[in-house]
């Protein structure tokens, strides 16, 4: 269900809700357990906590939304698990992945290309025949280009370090270390 409660200058919001689907545009999604709370006025909205449940991992939200009617612009921060294989699965990755990612990001900017930053984790991820334990990166989209940093794991009976920057619309500036 949901609530609002009117006040003097904005409104308080609570959302519950045991299943959302998405259907828009291509994306087929469903939410679960989603739980929100959050103070609406006319420039801002603040998301006190927005918590969900996406292909059985629990992820928590909270931040806001400048300008929300107009020209909106966010600033939001996300913490929780995310599986690799229901990833994989819509990304037609060519291989089996599996593993948790722990993940604590950040949104910013506009809500048409905000920029991201993320710090991940894992402690097994497997993608087709590659085996990687204890893991950890710092992830970046800005300017439709992902920027990966500080890659460390161990794998290959040994350990790997490492950097990526991948712009899918200049393919010749992506680059690999």
């Amino acid at each position: 269900g949901a609530t609002l409660r009117p006040g003097r200058e904005s409104m308080s919001a609570s959302l519950g809700a045991e299943r959302i689907a998405i259907d828009v545009q291509g994306v087929h999604e469903k939410l679960e357990r989603v739980e929100a709370e959050a103070r609406i006025a006319p420039m801002r909205i603040d998301v006190r906590s927005l918590g969900v449940t996406w292909e059985g991992q629990r992820a928590s939200s909270a931040g806001r939304v400048d300008g929300p009617f107009d020209a909106p612009r966010i600033d939001v921060t996300v913490r929780g698990d995310v599986d690799v294989a229901a990833v994989g699965a819509r990304a037609g990755s060519p291989w089996k992945l599996a593993g948790l990612v722990r993940a604590n990001g950040r949104l910013q900017g506009p809500i048409e290309s905000p920029k991201v930053s993320a710090d991940v984790a894992f402690d097994e991820l497997i993608a087709g025949p590659v085996k990687a334990r204890a893991g950890s990166a710092r992830l970046a989209v800005a300017d439709g280009a992902l920027t990966v940093t500080d890659v460390r794991a161990r794998a290959f009976d040994g350990s790997a370090t490492g950097s990526a920057v991948v712009v899918p619309a200049h393919p010749e500036r992506d680059r690999v270390t």
